[in-house]
């Protein structure tokens, strides 16, 4: 399980390579491992099928019916985000 971030990103969370954290969204949060990679800073990619618990179900494509991977998220250590989850 596995967190793809930006390094400037991850520095800016205080967040480490192999660190555990909590990507959370509306529908749902992932607790992975911060993996730093280079992608474009503020975005986070993870892997299929994982990322299903921070997308929301019944959005796709109309052209195509691919659903829409895309979801709106908040990154945090995972120690600082349990509260969140929590609650």
């Amino acid at each position: 399980m596995v967190d793809l971030m930006n390094a400037e990103d991850a520095r800016s969370l205080g967040v480490r390579e192999g660190e555990e954290v909590t990507v959370t969204s509306d529908v749902g949060f992932f607790l992975g491992r911060c993996k730093v990679v280079a992608i474009k800073p503020r975005n986070v990619q993870m892997y299929w099928p994982e990322a299903n618990a921070v997308i929301r179900r019944g959005v796709v494509d109309p052209q195509c019916g691919m659903p829409d991977y895309n979801a709106l998220v908040r990154v945090a250590r995972a120690e600082e985000a349990s509260s969140i989850r929590d609650s």
